[in-house]
């Protein structure tokens, strides 16, 4: 497969990265001198410093013969543009990241817009996982799945916790009812645990369950499981705007604190039932005088992911039970749960993981990296003509460092053993290492 990169930003350059590790043959156009010149000493792949806004240029990275082109500069019509341009090859999908809402419009409702097959908004996705992780109790990151009720949710193990200094086995012994601990992260390395694999104090531990278990074993380790009425939303951009709408239509009770006043005004006259406090967060007043203790959720959704961490972590630390902020470096994500934030989102994270889901669409119902693209969980769905239908999982030459999560079949979802059977129409969740996803893929997928 080929792939013609435009914009060798954060998603532009992660996005080439995962591509390239998969075995993808990646061409990459960049404008900027720097970022070029970083990407062309980092990274496997023809680096071309150019302008991608010129059907020449995109000749030059081979467009004719492309399986997809990417469009993801900071500039929308640059994306839009390249991609009617690119419109010209009969052969690539295009896929275009726009941050204005109105050229998105028309693409999220399936439609192609200005040449572009797929839009991808870095604030949509990452308002959609705000969403997605308030609705499951903002208790950690939540990874839900298309055709399971399966979700699969992550915390750092404490040193008192009754998962430290213990193994899988022995946790399955403590805790009754049917869950998987499928990865930990320690020291910068992914581990596919076995049932006798030692679990340390500051391991970062993810669980696969429903959402009733989930909250049983939150309760073990003493964390609020309460319904989630009243949020404090913290900066009214695009992401906390999108959120705040969802809330208010659910009726939720939604504090808004924003700095700046014409934006405050606008708020509040756009919703009514809007409780919006013009100030700055990182004013510790603004918490004491309000009463922002008693909310039951802090979202900081500012453009300073500094901010969003420490006010995050500040908020935490005077009684408000559930916390998440929007983070952009990979490295964050990690060090957040370290400093209590439950959960934290990055736009970026999002987008790369809606591109390669939609590259791979023709079998995968849904996809998630994991620690910096180390790991990925992947929901493939079994059609007909499928070889290892009739197939059981023991008998099936797998990825050591591999696991089948779970297996969904006729509404029912199933913690899978050796001796289960692969059916027409299961939909199974499997995580793995990044080396070892083609052969994964190899294995369950069949176009749909």
């Amino acid at each position: 497969m080929k792939v013609v990169v435009l914009g060798a930003g954060s998603v532009g350059y992660d996005t080439t990265r995962q591509l390239i590790e998969e075995g993808k043959d990646v061409v990459l156009i960049e404008q900027n001198g720097e970022r070029a010149k970083y990407a062309a000493s980092h990274l496997d792949c023809l680096v071309i410093h150019d302008s991608g806004n010129s059907f020449a240029v995109l000749q030059r990275a081979g467009i004719e013969d492309a399986d997809f082109f990417i469009a993801v500069t900071n500039s929308d019509e640059v994306n839009m543009v390249s991609c009617a341009l690119a419109a010209q090859c009969s052969k690539p999908k295009k896929i275009a990241r726009v941050r204005n809402m109105n050229y998105g419009r028309a693409t999220f409702e399936g439609a192609p817009f200005l040449g572009a097959d797929y839009v991808i908004s870095p604030e949509v996705e990452a308002a959609r996982q705000i969403i997605r992780t308030i609705d499951h109790g903002a208790l950690s990151d939540v990874l839900s799945f298309e055709n399971s009720s399966v979700r699969v949710q992550s915390f750092v193990v404490e040193k008192n916790s009754l998962f430290a200094k213990t193994t899988p086995l022995k946790i399955r012994m403590k805790i009754e009812g049917v869950f998987l601990i499928i990865a930990l992260f320690r020291n910068d390395d992914v581990i596919i645990p076995r049932g006798d694999t030692q679990i340390l104090p500051g391991d970062r531990l993810f669980v696969a369950t429903d959402e009733k278990m989930m909250h049983k074993i939150f309760k073990k380790m003493h964390r609020n499981v309460k319904p989630i009425k009243r949020v404090v939303v913290a900066g009214a951009g695009t992401i906390g705007r999108l959120v705040i709408d969802h809330l208010l239509r659910h009726k939720y009770d939604v504090t808004l604190i924003e700095k700046n006043s014409d934006a405050s005004k606008e708020m509040s006259e756009k919703h009514p039932d809007l409780l919006v406090l013009t100030g700055d967060i990182r004013d510790e007043t603004m918490f004491t005088d309000e009463q922002l203790m008693k909310q039951d959720l802090f979202l900081s959704t500012t453009g300073n992911q500094e901010i969003n961490m420490l006010t995050a972590i500040y908020a935490k630390i005077i009684g408000i039970p559930s916390v998440i902020a929007l983070v952009h470096k990979a490295n964050y994500l990690t060090i957040a749960q370290k400093l209590k934030v439950d959960a934290t989102i990055s736009p970026k994270v999002s987008s790369v993981d809606a591109i390669i889901k939609y590259i791979r669409k023709g079998h995968i119902r849904a996809f998630y990296s994991l620690f910096d693209g180390k790991a990925e969980i992947i929901e493939f769905g079994i059609s007909a003509g499928n070889e290892l239908i009739g197939t059981k999982l023991r008998e099936i030459e797998m990825p050591r460092k591999s696991l089948i999560i779970s297996i969904s079949r006729a509404g029912r979802d199933l913690i899978p053993d050796g001796s289960t059977e692969i059916q027409v129409a299961d939909d199974i969740i499997v995580i793995a290492l990044r080396a070892d996803v083609h052969k994964i893929e190899t294995l369950f997928a069949t176009l749909l």
